[in-house]
């Protein structure tokens, strides 16, 4: 079953639209989906020549239509939202993806999203399945939920997803490079029963998503970062709310947002409080 898409563009500030196009378009043609245009301008009029000439670069199959809106770009974007299964933006900052992801203006319409939201930071996820990581917290109230909601999208984007439970200060700094790969598997054998777990929680997903069951004994934001150029997404959540599975955008997901190596789906975990 097909998804509803939107790219949200900026005439103004996007560094390359039809980059973000053809990210956008990859993103629909795996998922089977429709891909609207969402632009927030005071002038539709003036911009729609503009707009209309962008929407006719997606492919026929996958073309939703333009929809260029008046008002404020937060709550414009928040209220498209609601109507769409997964959005996707860029930079909105001449400094790039670092300076946007700080700036109010894309923290708030990501906290406030209730659709997922993809945030393309490289030209990896093409025309093949992607893999997807996403770190959990096995003591969140809210776990089960928020992975069914991270293996919902890779269902339909057509991907696995692997789940990463990390458990900082367990293993001691091995400076012997021939001798981290042993440590590591003991440290990794040590704790069978906590990756049993996380294997528990991916068997709750459909067999065709289920990806691998992961743990590691760094901080969680260093193992995503380490892991990410293995992947095409990396998953964090919405909302920095204690009890949630999984990252959230606060100080961890913001850094792992900014440094992952490869595209950025965040969840509207937000929805789940």
């Amino acid at each position: 079953m097909g998804i509803r898409l939107a790219v949200a563009l900026d005439l103004a500030e996007a560094d390359d639209p039809d980059h973000l196009l053809r990210r956008a378009t990859h993103y629909a043609r795996a998922a089977g989906g429709v891909l609207d245009i969402v632009h927030v301008t005071d002038d539709p009029a003036r911009d729609r020549p503009t707009v209309e000439a962008l929407l006719t670069g997606i492919p026929e199959p996958l073309r939703g239509e333009a929809r260029l809106l008046p008002g404020d770009i937060v709550d414009v974007l928040v209220a498209v939202s609601t109507e769409l299964d997964l959005m996707i933006v860029g930079p909105r900052e001449p400094q790039g993806l670092d300076g946007w992801l700080r700036g109010p203006t894309a923290v708030r319409v990501l906290r406030r999203a209730q659709c997922a939201v993809v945030i393309p930071k490289t030209d990896r996820f093409g025309d093949r399945p992607p893999r997807l990581l996403m770190g959990v917290d096995l003591s969140g109230e809210t776990v089960r939920e928020t992975v069914a909601m991270a293996g919902d999208l890779a269902a339909r984007l057509g991907g696995t997803l692997d789940l990463l439970y990390t458990l900082p200060g367990t293993l001691p700094p091995v400076r012997r490079p021939d001798l981290r790969d042993a440590v590591f598997a003991a440290w990794e054998t040590g704790h069978a029963e906590d990756k049993a777990r996380v294997a528990a929680l991916l068997a709750t997903l459909p067999e065709a998503v289920q990806g691998e069951a992961l743990i590691d004994p760094a901080e969680p934001e260093d193992a995503i970062v380490h892991r990410a150029g293995r992947y095409d997404l990396v998953v964090v959540g919405n909302r920095n709310r204690k009890g949630l599975g999984g990252l959230v955008l606060g100080p961890v997901a913001a850094s792992v947002a900014q440094r992952a190596a490869c595209d950025v789906l965040v969840l509207p975990t937000a929805t789940l409080a």
